[in-house]
C-alpha cells in the first residue's frame, strides 16, 4: 500500500525537501492563484509550467494555431464540474473514476507539433502532471518508472489503480500520524506545508524512479 511513517521518514532523508517549487509558485503567481486551461493565457502558462518539469511540450510556431490551448479548454469544459477538489484521502470511487477518465482523455489531446513536424499527444506523464497542478489535493502525478511500478499500464486503469494505493496510504499514514500524537505530519517529515498527495509522489519518485530504499 505505501510506506510506514518510519519508513517514509528513512526515504525522505536521502534528499532534500522538492517542496515549495518555484516553478508551481510562478505559475500560481501568474494565473492568480488558480489556473484555469479555458483560458488562453492560462494554458500558454501551464505549457510553460509543464516544460519546467521536463515534459518538453512543443510550443506553436509563430503565427500558427496553438493545439494545446484548444485541447485544454475542450477537456476543461467536458471535465472540470466533475473533478471534485477535496482531499484525496476523502475521496470517494465515484470522484476516483472522474479523475481517471478526465486523466484517460488528456492522455490522447494533441499538444503541438514537434520537430520533425509529427502532432504530439499531451502523453501519460504530462497528463497526470497537469492534473495533479490543477487539483493538488486531489489528483497525483507520475512517471515511467511509477506507472510501470504499479503494474496496471499508463493508461485509466492504471492511473486509477495509482489514485486508490494513494487514497488507502493517506488514510493509514494519517491514522498512524494520530495514534503517534503527530499534528502537523507534513512539518514532522521536514515537508513543510506539502500535501500528502505530494508527500507520497515524493516517496514513488525517490524510491521507484531513483531506486532508493
Amino acid at each position: 500500500m505505501g510506506p510506514s511513517l518510519d519508513d517514509l521518514a528513512k526515504v525522505l532523508a536521502t534528499a532534500r525537501p522538492a517542496w515549495p517549487d518555484k516553478s508551481v509558485e510562478r505559475l500560481l503567481a501568474a494565473t492568480n492563484g488558480a489556473p484555469n486551461p479555458s483560458k488562453a493565457a492560462h494554458a500558454a502558462e501551464l505549457r510553460i509550467w509543464l516544460n519546467a518539469w521536463n515534459c518538453r511540450i512543443p510550443y506553436p510556431s509563430e503565427g500558427g494555431d496553438d493545439m494545446l490551448i484548444k485541447s485544454l479548454d475542450e477537456w476543461w469544459n467536458r471535465h472540470r464540474r466533475r473533478l471534485v477538489d477535496t482531499p484525496l484521502h476523502d475521496l470517494d470511487d465515484r470522484g476516483l473514476d472522474a479523475y481517471a477518465n478526465a486523466y484517460e482523455e488528456l492522455v490522447d489531446v494533441p499538444a503541438g507539433i514537434n520537430s520533425a513536424a509529427i502532432v504530439r499527444t499531451l502523453g501519460p506523464t504530462a497528463s497526470s502532471k497537469l492534473l495533479w497542478v490543477l487539483r493538488q489535493q486531489s489528483a497525483i502525478p507520475w512517471d515511467v518508472a511509477i506507472a510501470r511500478a504499479g503494474g496496471n499500464g499508463s493508461r485509466m486503469d492504471g492511473y486509477r489503480a495509482h489514485l486508490v494505493k494513494a487514497r488507502d496510504w493517506s488514510q493509514q499514514i494519517s491514522a498512524e500520524a494520530t495514534a503517534r500524537g503527530i499534528d502537523h505530519l507534513s512539518m514532522h517529515l521536514g515537508r513543510g506545508d506539502a500535501s500528502l498527495v505530494r508527500i507520497y509522489d515524493e516517496w514513488c519518485y525517490l524510491t521507484f524512479t531513483r531506486g532508493i530504499s
